[in-house]
């Protein structure tokens, strides 16, 4: 893939992530003007639990899946059995997990500001599973602007709409619930059309990946995607926990959402190079796959670079469009801002971890990552508030990415990081 096909299909992918991105924050905006600082703070706790409870029953397939599909896009039974496989495996996961939430029902955790948090859990766990699995079919199959949409677009989109037609008159949780229900409906019914519907184009009947060599591949990818996850909302987590004023978690989602705006360049060339880092990777093909890594990172960084430079320098103008208590995240949001440009420098280390059968050392050093994050949260939180959970997300995400870096350099003898000089 020539850096200007590159280009093109990443600008095309970051067009729809942006709408995507737009219409999530049209959708904070109008919750925290609405609802006020306790409103969207109550709306970012529910949205941390989902993450959280959700881990467990993707139980890494969410990414694993696009590894297992890439290789095989082109044998469309194979396509089939990978897909149904996955889904059977994270539907069941996902209701004994469910029944293992409601023995715990009454805890404190699943009650905020009188809102009864485990009832919206239990209704959006398995379409919200849904989702994350079958979006990543897409691609995996190279229908990129597709996985964006469903991904990253439908549910904001829904949700502003349910709103409006109940005029701000429900708890902004139950929007969240019904588009993410909706979105999962939408996505069965077109994998079906584009998956199961199709006749079997080889001889080969016979299925590659059996159940517990999916379960065994899928476990290191639980682990470190579990842990992303984790990192990336167990700051907005233990803000609820450890302070008494919710409204600190709303201030800091919101600066949260704005740094992770620099991170869709990043994600709209991963959406493009991902399945062919593991198609290059399986041929053996080192020379394409270094090729292909360091041209990505020079569109990522390049790209991400002026919009940094503006979240640094007006930081505090930015906060305001939400309303004059959210100043408070300016700081906040500078710190979160430098750990994205490090991530952007960096390029696609996860990624190329997970897809070069090195998803086990990825998962250790995530796992690294997270304990860090915990301690330091625990440390500066009480202390500095907001301040303190940016500052330890912003070590964390420079630390993993340092790690997988050299990683990378060392045992594949491949620079992610940017750099000026063209490819050996």
């Amino acid at each position: 893939m020539d850096i200007n096909n590159l280009f093109k299909k990443s600008s095309q992918a970051f067009l729809i992530r942006f709408l995507g991105v737009i219409l999530n924050y049209f959708y904070l905006f109008m919750i925290s003007q609405k609802y006020g600082t306790s409103g969207i703070g109550i709306f970012a706790f529910f949205q941390s639990i989902l993450l959280f409870f959700s881990i467990i029953p993707k139980f890494g397939l969410d990414t694993s899946i696009i590894k297992f599909i890439s290789i095989n896009r082109d044998d469309t039974y194979q396509v089939k059995n990978i897909l149904l496989k996955c889904l059977i495996i994270s539907l069941m996961i996902s209701t004994l997990f469910l029944f293992f939430i409601y023995l715990f029902k009454d805890i404190n955790l699943f009650e905020k500001n009188d809102v009864n948090i485990f009832l919206y859990l239990f209704l959006s766990l398995i379409p919200f599973i849904i989702i994350s699995i079958v979006s990543e079919v897409f691609k995996a199959l190279e229908r990129n602007l597709f996985f964006i949409i469903y991904s990253f677009v439908l549910v904001p989109f829904f949700g502003l709409i349910i709103l409006e037609i109940y005029d701000y008159n429900i708890n902004p949780i139950i929007s969240y619930v019904f588009s993410v229900s909706i979105t999962s409906i939408l996505i069965m019914f077109h994998s079906i059309l584009l998956v199961f519907s199709k006749k079997n184009n080889s001889d080969n009947i016979k299925p590659i990946y059996s159940f517990k060599y999916i379960l065994k591949f899928s476990y290191p990818m639980l682990i470190s995607g579990s842990v992303l996850l984790i990192i990336g909302w167990i700051d907005s987590f233990m803000i609820g926990v450890l302070l008494d004023d919710v409204s600190n978690v709303g201030i800091y989602n919101i600066a949260v959402r704005i740094s992770t705006f620099l991170s869709i360049i990043l994600f709209s060339v991963n959406s493009i190079v991902t399945p062919k880092f593991a198609e290059f990777y399986s041929k053996n093909d080192m020379m394409n796959l270094k090729i292909i890594i360091q041209r990505s990172t020079k569109i990522i960084f390049i790209s991400t670079l002026p919009i940094a430079i503006i979240f640094l320098s007006f930081s505090h103008s930015i906060l305001n469009i939400f309303g004059s208590d959210f100043k408070y995240g300016s700081i906040s949001l500078i710190m979160l801002t430098v750990g994205q440009m490090f991530n952007a420098f960096s390029g696609s280390v996860g990624y190329i971890l997970q897809m070069t059968d090195r998803e086990k050392v990825f998962k250790n050093i995530v796992l690294t990552a997270l304990f860090i994050n915990i301690f330091l949260n625990f440390i500066l939180i009480p202390i500095y508030g907001i301040n303190g959970a940016a500052f330890s997300s912003m070590i964390t995400l420079i630390g993993w990415n340092l790690s997988c870096l050299f990683y990378i350099k060392n045992k594949l003898g491949i620079k992610t990081y940017f750099t000026l000089y063209n490819e050996n």
